[in-house]
């Protein structure tokens, strides 16, 4: 997948959580908005093992492909 398309599920992403509090009701609206079965979550799964396999810096070792299919507090924080 392209940066362009990287780059549009974020957006898609960040323009739904915008003004949400970063606690546990982010992850509930997460799970409900975009569903592990869903196009957006998907396209952000294909995305980070297309990114590992191109050698990204998350790398053979990154946790997220043994997390849960689903959004969780260990995905949900805020860096800055």
């Amino acid at each position: 997948m392209s940066k362009a398309t990287f780059e549009g599920l974020m957006a898609t992403i960040a323009g739904k959580i915008a003004e949400k509090p970063v606690d546990g009701s982010l992850v509930v609206f997460l799970n409900e908005t975009f569903p592990a079965d869903g196009d957006v979550f998907t396209g952000v799964e294909a995305l980070c093992a297309s990114g590992e396999a191109e050698g990204g810096p998350l790398g053979p070792g990154c946790f997220c492909r043994f997390a849960p299919r689903r959004w969780d507090s260990a995905h949900v924080a805020i860096v800055g």
